[in-house]
């Protein structure tokens, strides 16, 4: 399942509309634009220091995305200012997820938890160094987390998903596939059940309270999120 792309033109991809601004992603060049959704005029737009792949996240008049050069940033959603920063010496190629006051991302194998100032409250570090990295070049996505029920769920490169509780960033939860493929998909939450698909197009359902497998499903090819 491998995949190879060429970026020769700025990829813009449109993700949110807040107050009538529309917030665009721009991969190649590492930009976060705002345009004014009635008007089509750009309102602002910030450089980062390197690509940007994660969604932005807007909560409370603050746009929240990682870049690649290690840096999360958090921005005025009216005027593009940058209000702070937080590095983390690693890419970011995961979306955040809001809980509360918190915002929480994945970087370098890692869940960050920050404040609305963007103060560390937690981390915890995910099992191992990535493997598909090692020979996925093209392949610029990881997990994000899904946040449910004080719970952050998020997978990793060998085939684990944790469960990360948002008021202590101690694990509730961890299952593993057994064939330890990557996962770089988000999961989903139903019930009792946490549902994701692997590198190899497997998909899987394991019980929240046990660990416990309760099916799989081969698609034999798989490019999305459930």
């Amino acid at each position: 399942m491998f995949r190879f792309f060429q970026f020769t033109l700025a990829l813009i991809v449109l993700t949110i509309c807040l107050d009538g601004l529309m917030s665009e992603t721009s991969v190649a060049a590492g930009r976060q634009t705002q345009s004014n959704s009635a008007s089509n005029a750009i309102v602002w737009n910030f450089k980062a220091g390197g690509a940007i792949y994660a969604a932005p996240l807007v909560v409370n008049g603050t746009v929240y995305v990682g870049s690649l050069d290690g840096n999360f940033y958090a921005l005025d959603a009216q005027t593009g200012s940058e209000r702070w920063r937080f590095a983390t010496g690693n890419p970011i190629r995961s979306n955040a997820a809001a809980w509360n006051s918190l915002v929480c991302f994945e970087s370098g194998n890692t869940l960050y938890a920050l404040n609305s100032q963007g103060s560390q409250v937690w981390k915890f570090t995910l099992y191992g160094d990535t493997l598909i990295d090692q020979f996925i070049e093209y392949d610029y996505f990881h997990s994000s987390p899904k946040i449910v029920n004080n719970i952050a769920y998020i997978g990793t490169d060998q085939g684990l998903v944790y469960g990360i509780d948002m008021n202590t960033g101690s694990q509730t939860f961890k299952c593993q596939t057994a064939g330890k493929s990557g996962i770089r998909v988000t999961p989903a939450v139903s019930g009792n059940k946490v549902i994701f698909g692997d590198w190899y197009g497997v998909m899987y359902a394991y019980d929240i309270a046990t660990g416990n497998k309760l099916w799989e499903f081969d698609t034999h090819s798989i490019y999305s999120c459930p």
